[in-house]
Order: structure tokens, then C-alpha cells, then sequence
């Protein structure tokens, strides 16, 4: 039924009896669960603004915390899942719902996609719960629990780059990449690289940059799941030309050009990219550009 939404817009009956169908269904211990919630995600997709329009989705807000227990927490991802896409649906009442599914966020994934659709005026609440999240990172040593957690910081500093809590998280990642080599780190500093937190440059090239370069520059192999998000962050970096310490500027160069002559294909691209990124920005301003090619045209036409 979801298929056809144009049909159910005007089939409130039948809609309103699929709406009763699953929410009797979340409310009890089902072993199709999984079927269930992975078609609810789809018809909210589809059909949320439906739902929204009609005034059904209040009874899932409403009693959001008498469903979950029946659904297992593996699974409870897909049931925001489907719950997020109605809160995007909505004008009048997002501010309330999002505030609800915060307040029952299950897991760091639930947390992830609910940062998604914060705002400002989440921000507090927000902080309290990375604040928590930052105490169990440092004590953790699951990977695949620090991976997750990478990837809600991720979506935070995305959010909120001038958090509170920015120094403490720039320290808990330095520390992490310095202790484990979590290549995950870079995500977190190229978002903040492109949010313009451009004094962060030096402090992310003498913890980061410099030396993961040292450990890839002597071989092509070796920390693969780094190189490509190494590059990545260089270019980053570079649209921020010309407000880079020359000394740092000149040693991203001789890393790009290392990156160029990479056999893989999509290090090499990135790096290429990089260098048409500086290429560009010095087009732009004519009075660095005689000074830029007397000094790196050789090495850029090799």
C-alpha cells in the first residue's frame, strides 16, 4: 500500500486501518517484528505527510514508551527510523516530537539519526548526553561501540560546531588517534575544517596529518582505511588557502604530491583534486601567484 501513496491520500479509511495495524502490532511481542518495523519505516517514508495531515501519528508519540519495550533493542533503530521520518513530515508539532524521541533514545545509532533533526533548542539537553557519551568513549574498548560513537560525534560537530564542548572532544580524539590510530578521527576534523575552524589547522597538522605521514609515506599499503580520508583533510585544509602557516602549506604540498603518484586510483584523484583546489585559489589572487609557481611549477608539471 505504501507504493501508492496518491491511492491512500485519498483512502482514509484504509489508512487510518494500517495506521491501527501497526501500532497494535508494536504493542506486542511479535517474532515478525523485524518485517513489521522495516515496513513502517517505508510506509512513514512515503506516507508520513499522510499521517501527519490526518492527525494519526499522535498515539505513537503518546505512548512511545509503552512500545519500545515490546520491540528488541536490536531492532528499536528502525521503529525511530520510521518515527523521524514523521517528525520531518511535520511543522506545527516537530519541536514536541522531537523532544520526545530524545528523551527515549535507546542506543548511540537512535542518538545519531535524532541529532539529524535537532535544533538550537535542543542544544542543552544535547550537550548532556555527548557529555555522558564522551565518559563511556573513554572508558570503552569495544570497537565497534567507539566506531559508533565516532559517527554521533560526527553528526554532532556537524550540527553544533561551536559546542561547549568542542575543546573536550578535539582533546578526547587526539588523544584516541594518538593511543589507537582511529582512522574515524578524520571525519570528526574534516567536518570541523569545513565549518571554518581554520585555527584548528595547525593543532590537527602536527596531531594528525604529520604524523600519519610518516607512517604511510614509506609504503603504498599500510594503513589503507587511512589514506584516502588522510587526502581528504588536506583538501579541506586547502580551501581555506590562503589563511594556512606557509611552513605547514608547503609540507601538505609535498604530501599531495606523494598522494598523485599513489596506485590507487582514487588516492590519486583526490590528491589531483587538491592541488586544482590550491591551483584555483591561486588564479584568484594574481599577486601570490608568480611567487606559488616559482616555486612549485617544476614540481606540479612532474
Amino acid at each position: 500500500a505504501s507504493c501508492f501513496p496518491r491511492y491512500l491520500a485519498n483512502q482514509r479509511d484504509l489508512h487510518q486501518h494500517i495506521l491501527i495495524f501497526f501500532y497494535n502490532s508494536f504493542e506486542k511481542d511479535l517474532s515478525e517484528m523485524e518485517i513489521i518495523l522495516k515496513t513502517f519505516t517505508h510506509f512513514t517514508k512515503t506516507c508520513g505527510k499522510i499521517m501527519v495531515d490526518e492527525g494519526f501519528v499522535q498515539p505513537f508519540f503518546a505512548n512511545i514508551s509503552n512500545i519500545l519495550p515490546h520491540i528488541q533493542p536490536n531492532l528499536q533503530i528502525l521503529f525511530f527510523k520510521g518515527m523521524i521520518n514523521l517528525v520531518k513530515m511535520s511543522n506545527k508539532e516537530k519541536e514536541q516530537m522531537s523532544m520526545i524521541l530524545l528523551n527515549q533514545a535507546s542506543s548511540i545509532e537512535v542518538l545519531t539519526e535524532l541529532i539529524q533533526i535537532s535544533n538550537k533548542d535542543h542544544l542543552e539537553q544535547i550537550e548532556q548526553i555527548i557529555t555522558e557519551v564522551i565518559n563511556l568513549f573513554t572508558q570503552s574498548n569495544d570497537l565497534y561501540q567507539k566506531h559508533l560513537i565516532y559517527e554521533l560525534f560526527n553528526e554532532f560537530l556537524k550540527a553544533y560546531p561551536k559546542t561547549k564542548l568542542i575543546n573536550r572532544l578535539i582533546d578526547i580524539l587526539t588523544n584516541d588517534f594518538i593511543e589507537n590510530h582511529s582512522f574515524e578521527v578524520f571525519d570528526c576534523f574534516i567536518t570541523l575544517i569545513n565549518h571554518g575552524i581554520i585555527n584548528l589547522i595547525p593543532h590537527v597538522f602536527n596531531n594528525i596529518i604529520h604524523p600519519t605521514f610518516s607512517e604511510i609515506s614509506s609504503t603504498y599499503t599500510e594503513h589503507p582505511e587511512h589514506r584516502f580520508l588522510f587526502y581528504t583533510l588536506i583538501q579541506s585544509i586547502f580551501n581555506h588557502f590562503p589563511n594556512i602557516d606557509q611552513n605547514i602549506f608547503h609540507d601538505l604540498i609535498s604530501y599531495t604530491f606523494f598522494g598523485i603518484k599513489h596506485p590507487q586510483l582514487d588516492i590519486s584523484e583526490i590528491s589531483i583534486n587538491c592541488i586544482s583546489t590550491i591551483l584555483s585559489k591561486v588564479e584568484a589572487i594574481p599577486s601570490m601567484a608568480n611567487e606559488f609557481y616559482s616555486i612549485y611549477f617544476i614540481e606540479i608539471l612532474s
